[in-house]
């Protein structure tokens, strides 16, 4: 859509003023009903057209990440607005619920690691993994809601999903090279230890499911193949931590 291109666009390109840059951000945030009604104020220019989350969240993200943050984070955390900006990447407690929320979060994965890691986006990738587990990711992709949670295209998804998340304590060190504090729950035993203990509590879903008679799918067999690995991982980095 040529809106949501402009959008991007504009967002990599010097801004104005602050109010411009809230205008773009919080417009298309609207269009996918993430906007917490306090930063609604901020949307003086709603956009016409509807937003396709796969398609034009992750350019929007990176387009935040690489443009916007290096150059207003100051500015946003004086005036208090970074929660706004962040709702790209961690939507909060108002819009946890709703399903856009779990598909941004998941985009916010695979948009963080695609670039090279800050100081500043490891701290969001740290908050993001406690807000958004893998648990709360699954629900998300393989939603009930969904025409074929079977589907190979959904099972592709998660797998790519699983790839990030498993990835991430690797990417921190090899960015920090050895420099700089790595957050505390992107460390390996500390992130891996959180994994096994979410991906308990998913099992323990499955369990439920199928006690209740509810079709688990192709999905259960793939969330324990890949996860196999996250718990023999979490098991030696704990033993070494």
């Amino acid at each position: 859509m040529d809106q949501i291109r402009d959008v991007v666009n504009r967002l990599k390109a010097p801004l104005p003023d602050l109010p411009t840059l809230l205008a773009l951000i919080s417009g298309p945030l609207d269009c996918v009903g993430l906007l917490p009604p306090h930063y609604r104020q901020y949307n003086t220019s709603p956009l016409p057209v509807a937003v396709n989350i796969s398609r034009h969240v992750p350019p929007i993200q990176r387009a935040l990440l690489e443009h916007v943050i290096p150059t207003w984070e100051l500015v946003l955390s004086q005036e208090k607005l970074t929660s706004l900006v962040e709702q790209w990447f961690i939507p909060d407690a108002f819009s946890y619920t709703k399903p856009a929320a779990g598909e941004v979060a998941v985009h916010a994965y695979a948009s963080i690691l695609s670039l090279p890691l800050t100081p500043y986006s490891m701290n969001l990738l740290a908050r993001l993994t406690k807000a958004y587990p893998l648990d709360r990711l699954h629900s998300r992709i393989f939603s009930l809601g969904d025409a074929h949670p079977s589907s190979s295209q959904t099972i592709f998804e998660w797998e790519d999903v699983v790839k990030s998340i498993l990835s991430v304590p690797a990417r921190v060190a090899n960015a920090l090279e050895g420099n700089g504090e790595c957050p505390k729950e992107l460390e390996q035993g500390p992130y891996f230890s959180h994994i096994s203990l979410r991906s308990e509590a998913l099992f323990w879903k499955f369990s439920q499911e199928q006690a209740n008679g509810v079709p688990c799918f192709d999905r259960r067999k793939s969330t324990t193949d890949n996860f196999q690995k996250a718990c023999h991982l979490s098991l030696t980095c704990s033993r070494n931590s």
